[in-house]
């Protein structure tokens, strides 16, 4: 299918796999399903990170593959809101808010899955995709968010593009660096006594 697509579709549809490696969709989704265990819904899962995925491939005039889920789609058709954008929504916190309660009023999953069936949505992130299963560790995920921070400061300056709408997704991870840890093990080693050979003897 993919040979017989027009070549700005093709573009479109690569970015937007290679948005999901970039923002470690699949990692998030295995940490969420070892937490989570049988309550979790992959396929809901992924639909909150296709919508997130294609709105900035979108603002970023990219093509897609017709039709496809978007953000907006799924806030009014899952939550019933009219506005709400990129900065607001990060794909944890959108599966959550559209995440089924038993006996809550207003549940709208019928109308969730009305709208992916519509817009033909396939799962495309799977949680076995991720290093180890289980999700990377801490180092890897901060090696890939300075990889996309510098990507994304390189789009930012081009002016156009993915980068260029990218720094207003709220789905990238935040730099979480540990000040506490790296400063008390500076400290120890400046405080702490040290062998030298001394001549006074």
């Amino acid at each position: 299918d993919f040979d017989v697509m027009p070549r700005h579709v093709q573009i479109g549809l690569a970015a937007h796999h290679v948005l999901h490696v970039a923002l470690r969709h699949s990692a998030r989704m295995a940490e969420l399903q070892a937490r989570h265990g049988d309550a979790f819904q992959p396929k809901l899962f992924n639909l909150a990170a296709d919508a997130l995925v294609n709105t900035v491939l979108l603002a970023a005039d990219h093509a897609l593959p017709r039709p496809a889920v978007t953000l907006e789609g799924l806030l009014r058709e899952g939550l019933g809101q009219a506005d709400g954008g990129l900065a607001d929504w990060d794909v944890e916190r959108l599966y959550f808010a559209l995440l089924p309660r038993e006996g809550a009023e207003g549940d709208r999953s019928a109308e969730v899955e009305a709208y992916a069936e519509r817009q033909q949505f396939a799962p495309d992130v799977d949680a076995g995709d991720a290093e180890g299963g289980g999700g990377a560790d801490a180092e890897e995920a901060a090696r890939w968010q300075q990889h996309l921070s510098r990507a994304v400061e390189a789009g930012r300056s081009a002016g156009r593009g993915i980068g260029a709408s990218l720094h207003r997704l709220a789905d990238l991870p935040e730099p979480q660096t540990p000040w506490n840890v790296i400063l008390r093990r500076l400290l120890t080693q400046a405080v702490m006594p040290e062998r030298r050979p001394s001549p006074q003897r």
